[in-house]
This record gives C-alpha cells, structure tokens and sequence, in this order.
C-alpha cells in the first residue's frame, strides 16, 4: 500500500494547524481571517509610523509568504506570484483614487484566500514520503505560526488606529 492511500496523521495535523491560524477557530483567540473582517481601505492603509507596516501590507505579505510555501511544497517556478516583487509591497498603490481603494483592498484580502487555498490543496495532496522531504513539514508548521505572529500585530494596529481615530 502506498502512502498515498491511506490518511497521514501528520499531514492532518499540519492542515488543521494552518486552517486554524487562517480560518477555524483558534485556542488562542483571533484568526488571520477573523483579524481583518471587517476592515475598511482606510483603517487597513493607517500605519503607526511611516517605517511600520499597515494592516493592508500585512495582508499581502502573508499572501505571499503563503505563496512561497506553496511553491517549496509544489516545485513551481518562482514568479509565479501573483504581483512583482518579493515579501513586502507597498500597499495601498499612490495612483488609486479613493473610490479604488475599497475595491483594492477586497481584491487583496481575495489575493490572501486565494493562495490559501491553493496551500491548502498542495498539502492535502502530498504524500507522507514527500512530507519529509526537504523540511517541508518544517515550513508547513512555520505557516501557520507566521499567521499567528501576524494577527497579533493586526490586533494591535486596530486597536492604536482606533484609539487614534476615535
């Protein structure tokens, strides 16, 4: 019987921990999904200080590190990134008008979902002798604690904006 025929308690156990950090219920409170609900282009484009990242920066960059686990987990060709660039991109864009921002911000938020999703099947297609090839499983946990790292800064950047804008 191949490994890929019988259910690995391992890759479980790493899909329900990045699920969890994204979207199911959490022990430790607030998902990544849950953190940005909610959240209009102007509070997601607020930052502390100009050298601090914004909700809406966080979210891409999460997108993308997302992206580059599903590329180590998949073998793709790096560039296929949804946006050029690599880890941090400046968010929201000067050129949008106000009016683009709400729709900006949405598609990104769907930028996020979207490389969720295609983790989520990668993982759910590997095979437990490809699981324990080249650290992947490593990178899978460290996925699921980058969501987790991120939200509690989310947290914290709503609750400065609205004491701030209050």
């Amino acid at each position: 019987m191949e490994d890929t025929d019988i259910v690995h308690p391992e890759r479980l156990s790493l899909l329900s921990g990045i699920e969890e950090g994204f979207r199911t219920p959490a022990w430790y409170g607030v998902n990544l999904l849950t953190s940005i609900r909610r959240i209009k282009a102007q509070e997601a484009s607020w930052r502390i200080a100009d050298d601090h990242p914004n909700i809406w920066e966080l979210v891409v960059h999460c997108a993308y590190w997302k992206y580059v686990i599903w590329r180590k987990i998949t073998g793709a060709k790096r560039s296929s990134f949804t946006l050029k660039g690599s880890d941090w991109f400046p968010r929201p864009l000067p050129e949008l008008s106000t009016s683009e921002l709400e729709k900006a911000w949405k598609s990104d938020i769907t930028l996020l979902t979207e490389w969720h999703e295609k983790l989520v099947a990668a993982v759910s297609e590997i095979t437990a002798s490809e699981l324990q090839e080249q650290n992947r499983a490593f990178y899978l946990r460290g996925v699921a604690q980058h969501d987790a790292y991120h939200v509690g800064q989310i947290q914290q950047i709503r609750r400065l904006y609205r004491t701030m804008n209050a």
